[in-house]
């Protein structure tokens, strides 16, 4: 728990608003691996989710790059308040993280092709990452 406090301490240091989205998608995608570290890596699926959060991040940053990328300034502004996680169990602030992702890629990639496709596959993931939590605390 204290290295999430740490974390959230270092992402709250840098001024989100002018994080680029790659450095913004960087530090969400760094901060749930720790999770996964932490909370279910005795999982006997815990390797096969982290490839699939790598394959989304890898989805995701190569869409950063497309022309179609942009960034809302309004969403950005909620994204900086967003950013600031209390003290939250390791359920709420997974839930909590992967809204954070989910908000960085409609920030950055709302007017790209197919922007259902990341969102569905980060609920996805959400869910499994909540089902490892509850049989690894079981």
């Amino acid at each position: 728990m204290k290295v999430f406090a740490t974390l959230s301490a270092f992402a709250l240091a840098q001024d989100v608003r002018q994080m680029n989205s790659h450095e913004r998608l960087d530090s969400v995608s760094d901060n749930i691996r720790t999770w996964m570290d932490t909370y279910i890596s005795e999982h006997n699926r815990a390797d096969k989710y982290r490839e699939q959060f790598d394959i989304l991040v890898n989805y995701i940053s190569n869409k950063l790059d497309m022309n179609c990328a942009g960034e809302n300034q309004e969403e950005v502004e909620e994204l900086a308040a967003d950013d600031a996680i209390a003290e939250l169990g390791a359920e709420g602030e997974i839930k909590k993280r992967m809204r954070i992702l989910n908000r960085v890629h409609r920030v950055h990639l709302l007017d790209c092709k197919r922007p259902v496709k990341a969102q569905r596959r980060i609920n996805k993931l959400t869910s499994k990452f909540l089902n490892a939590l509850a049989k690894v605390q079981n």
